[in-house]
């Protein structure tokens, strides 16, 4: 896992949802539900501040809505986008 992505994933979401509470060990958590307060306008400006910090454009989708919130999930997307990018 690429801990510089993973410090810029939850640099997003502390930016998004507010301080994190409970684990704060990045590489041990799966779901961003497990340390921050989650709901769907915050959820949106996530999205927003990881595809403007990414340089990426995700699909939007139901499906993605529910990725972006399992890290393991997230970071394959963000590595798919980049791929996509650098096509």
């Amino acid at each position: 896992m690429n801990k510089d992505m993973l410090d810029q994933v939850f640099g997003c979401a502390a930016e998004s949802f507010g301080p994190p509470h409970g684990r704060t060990d990045a590489a041990s958590v799966t779901s961003l539900e497990e340390v921050f307060a989650v709901n769907s306008m915050k959820l949106i400006d996530f999205v927003d501040r990881v595809e403007q910090r990414f340089g990426i454009e995700l699909p939007a989708t139901k499906l993605t809505s529910e990725n972006v919130l399992n890290v393991p999930n997230l970071l394959a997307l963000i590595d798919f986008a980049r791929g996509r990018c650098d096509a």
